[in-house]
């Protein structure tokens, strides 16, 4: 639905000028008595997290282990698309398996369907586990890796028992190269025990939004090698209508660099990030930004907490959103080295906004603005740059509504 093009009240706007006035460089610290702020539930922009119930917590890609042998990847170049259904390969042969699917391969679970080519290698990054490293120079923008999921499975149930034997069916109905391929993914909830098959679903499972399920989650034999940064390089999303999850490089990376997407919630402090990466992923992050000390560190605590002040506000900015929306990206390039998805975000929920109230040129410029970022991160024909280029063309029509869920900064993570 359209942001309401209701007026804030008095003490709202003022607060939302307040939030968008320029910082000093020496930040108050007064928030950090203040409440956390809440994640933000904009409509078609939740941060995403695929949570897993019963207590497992939210699932993502973790640390890979297990695959030994330096394996090459990435960097496939776009494909002519074609309507397919999303299939799966049984031992018996293929079946449909959900909805229907475009995609140059059949977008198919089991394994096979991993689009390969010169930009990365997974290796053995010793106490980080396995790794993905750059071969050669990939430039922002650039396709990474695009891969379709061994199996979709329910992201949580109502028992352990009748959850973990949903995903052993699953797991039968692979052939023999899916099931070794699953077996040798992470299971960061062993703790020294033997790997479960819930443990590794937790470990290593990402959002996958079905036409009539947003609660699945798909596990994947290459993307699961990825691991977590604060700072990540790379950018994964779901292209519901190709079946398959692709990844894009979010600024140029050198060769020998680590690629990383991001598990969680970006706008969070170090003390919050922390706490969620040991408590759901059992590993506490070394990145860049969770090593920065002293003054660094304060400054990036403020920065992240007020990135999610104002995402929270945006929504209800009314008059306000172009300077809101300028403060967010103004903040996203100095503490995020200008993240596309989370400037995205920022965009196309200004562009709601400025659709609610009515205005064409405002909206048309923030739909221009979503849609270059969108480019970047999800690549030209991803669904969500098609719309977005529609909205361009057509800012007060009925695209206005939305364009879907995205991550502000990753996929990592989805607000139920």
């Amino acid at each position: 639905a359209l942001v309401s093009p209701a007026m804030p009240p008095a003490s709202s706007m003022e607060s939302l000028r307040a939030l968008a006035v320029p910082m000093a460089s020496t930040p108050d610290l007064a928030w950090r008595q203040a409440s956390p702020a809440p994640s933000i539930r904009t409509p078609g922009y939740a941060c995403r997290a695929a949570t897993v119930a019963a207590g497992a917590g939210v699932g993502a890609s973790v640390l890979g282990r297990g695959l030994g042998a330096t394996v090459a990847g990435g960097c496939a170049a776009a494909l002519v698309l074609a309507r397919r259904p999303l299939r799966r390969r049984t031992r018996s042969g293929w079946s449909v398996v959900v909805g229907r699917f475009a995609g140059s391969t059949p977008a198919v679970l089991g394994g096979a369907d991993v689009e390969h080519g010169c930009c990365f290698e997974v290796r053995d990054l010793g106490v980080r586990g396995m790794g993905v490293l750059a071969t050669r120079r990939i430039l922002k923008g650039e396709m990474v890796h695009r891969e379709a999921p061994l199996l979709i499975a329910n992201s949580g149930s109502t028992s352990w028992n009748s959850w973990e034997e949903e995903v052993r069916t699953l797991l039968a109905d692979l052939d023999a190269e899916g099931r070794q391929s699953f077996w040798e993914l992470a299971d960061s909830h062993a703790e020294g025990r033997e790997k479960t098959t819930l443990g590794i679903l937790r470990t290593n499972g990402l959002p996958v939004d079905l036409e009539d399920r947003s609660d699945m989650i798909g596990i994947y034999a290459m993307l699961s090698r990825f691991n977590h940064s604060c700072a990540h390089n790379v950018n994964n999303s779901w292209q519901a209508d190709i079946g398959v999850e692709v990844l894009h490089a979010n600024r140029d990376i050198e060769p020998g660099e680590e690629l990383c997407i991001t598990y969680i919630d970006l706008f969070q402090t170090l003390e919050a990030r922390r706490a969620e990466l040991l408590t759901v992923f059992k590993f506490q992050c070394g990145c860049e930004a969770c090593s920065l000390m002293g003054d660094e560190q304060t400054r990036s605590d403020f920065c992240r907490h007020r990135l999610g002040q104002l995402r929270e506000a945006l929504p209800q900015s009314g008059p306000l959103v172009e300077r809101v929306v300028a403060k967010l990206s103004a903040l996203v390039d100095e503490e995020l080295g200008g993240n596309p998805p989370a400037k995205c975000c920022a965009c196309s929920v200004g562009y709601q906004v400025a659709a609610a109230l009515g205005d064409p040129e405002l909206a048309k410029t923030m739909a221009q603005a979503a849609w270059e970022h969108s480019v970047v991160a999800e690549g030209a024909e991803a669904w969500r740059s098609r719309m977005l280029r529609s909205n361009v063309d057509d800012p007060l029509g009925a695209g206005a509504e939305g364009v879907g869920a995205m991550a502000w900064g990753g996929e990592g993570m989805r607000a139920a």
